[in-house]
């Protein structure tokens, strides 16, 4: 279900027009694969980041790069 307003009209609406959790399955699926994508470029950007920044001098464990 999908409720865009918090007002009582809006939240009746929504419930009076449910779909089926399955229609919406793609879109779960869209979200899994973007938030996969956004770990694995996360992992890699820092440890890039990490590596170059050792390589020029600067002297850290670990630079934490937040998407």
């Amino acid at each position: 279900m999908r409720i865009n307003d918090v007002n009582p009209d809006a939240i009746r609406k929504a419930l009076d027009n449910m779909k089926d959790n399955a229609d919406y399955r793609g879109e779960y699926m869209a979200g899994q694969a973007r938030l996969y994508a956004d770990w694995l470029v996360g992992l890699a950007l820092t440890r890039y980041v990490t590596v170059s920044l050792r390589e020029s001098g600067y002297e850290t464990d670990v630079i934490l790069i937040c998407l």
